[in-house]
């Protein structure tokens, strides 16, 4: 791990009915750890009562997670579906009582934690109504208070949004307290004699930093997508408004809506090129280590499963490639937005991650001719 790695902590606040959530954000730690643990030299260190809240007596059981958990965190999730919560002896929920304690923080130094707050959509008509209305009366009283929470319709939605924001809220903090020198660790193991066994551990987490950083991509680029077919429906509709002065007024609005989503996915995209770039560098690096002192050994079995990893993960290359190559040409030639800054923008990061993926099809190619060849 780097050196000046620098451990956010990550505190998870909910009532009971949001399990799968939880347990979901656990696995994303995990998988964007692998990334920004080694590039950033973060560590998002996962906060739950399930887990790192043991027995204890207080004057009631809530404080017994308060006195434990304090204000410790950097950032604080909270989430709501059907249930609000227990009351307990300061608050109406225990829940509730945390994310007070979030906000406390937040007032006393805005800049010390980051509020993630998020509501699952469709309740369920067999549910305490009691319950659901505490949390509808808990949304509209964040909005009165200029508190911005985001809403989501399943569970796979959530993993999607959760990805991208601990990505974006990863690279704010990296700002805050981390030098611009990125970890060189594993450049420097590679001047070292290391043995075959050392090399292939390299590729292979490597290989998961790259699968992460495309599929954190992939996510943003899909939401982006979604949004641009929304926007094209709803530009559509406007044009066929007979009042001028609404439909001004409504083009101007849904179009500022779309650029400003634009722009945050213009920002996260350009936040993993450089990681992208680092990850492809060390891993051919590596197996060119790996090809030369495999040389007339009879590893074919692990040759095979290489081969299969670099194969699957061109593939993945290949099909962004052109994803993006036909997104660079569908936002240049849009009329509407042609000589728009943000769209300008938006087409020079894609077209330098389509660089970056262009640059590792083309040395996969020779790289698995040569693999081919020790196979056989």
């Amino acid at each position: 791990m780097p050196k000046n790695e620098k451990k956010l902590n990550v505190f998870v606040a909910s009532p009971s009915d949001v399990m799968d959530e939880r347990n979901l954000i656990n696995e994303i730690c995990i998988e964007l750890n692998r990334v920004w643990g080694d590039w950033l030299g973060l560590n998002l260190n996962l906060i739950r009562w399930e887990t790192n809240i043991y027995p204890g007596v207080s004057e009631y059981s809530q404080n017994v997670i308060n006195e434990q958990i304090n204000d410790d965190f950097d950032i604080f999730i909270a989430m709501f579906w059907n249930r609000f919560g227990t009351q307990t002896k300061k608050s109406k929920s225990g829940t509730l009582e945390e994310l007070n304690l979030a906000f406390s923080k937040f007032k006393n130094q805005n800049d010390s934690v980051d509020i993630m707050i998020y509501f699952k959509k469709q309740l369920l008509e067999y549910e305490d109504k009691v319950q659901q209305e505490k949390v509808l009366d808990l949304k509209h009283n964040l909005s009165k208070e200029g508190t911005l929470y985001w809403e989501f319709q399943e569970t796979k939605d959530f993993e999607s949004l959760m990805r991208i924001h601990l990505s974006m809220v990863a690279q704010k903090w990296a700002k805050k307290y981390l030098s611009d020198n990125t970890n060189k660790s594993y450049k420097d193991i590679l001047l070292d004699d290391l043995n075959l066994e050392d090399y292939y551990s390299i590729v292979s987490s490597r290989t998961k930093v790259l699968q992460t950083l495309t599929l954190n991509i992939a996510t943003i680029y899909k939401f982006n997508i979604d949004g641009a077919k929304l926007f094209s429906k709803q530009i559509k509709k406007l044009l066929n408004e007979k009042n001028i002065l609404i439909k001004q007024f409504k083009l101007l609005r849904v179009t500022k809506i779309y650029l400003m989503n634009m722009e945050d996915t213009v920002n996260i995209i350009d936040s993993q090129i450089a990681p992208i770039s680092h990850a492809r560098g060390v891993l051919f690096e590596t197996l060119s280590k790996i090809i030369s002192l495999e040389i007339g050994l009879k590893f074919n079995e692990r040759i095979t499963t290489l081969k299969s990893v670099i194969n699957n993960l061109n593939n993945v290359h290949i099909d962004a490639s052109n994803k993006m190559k036909d997104t660079i040409n569908s936002l240049s030639n849009n009329s509407y937005l042609k000589n728009n800054l943000t769209n300008q923008k938006m087409i020079r990061v894609l077209e330098k991650y389509k660089s970056e993926l262009d640059k590792f099809i083309n040395l996969s190619t020779p790289l698995l001719e040569l693999l081919n060849e020790l196979e056989s």
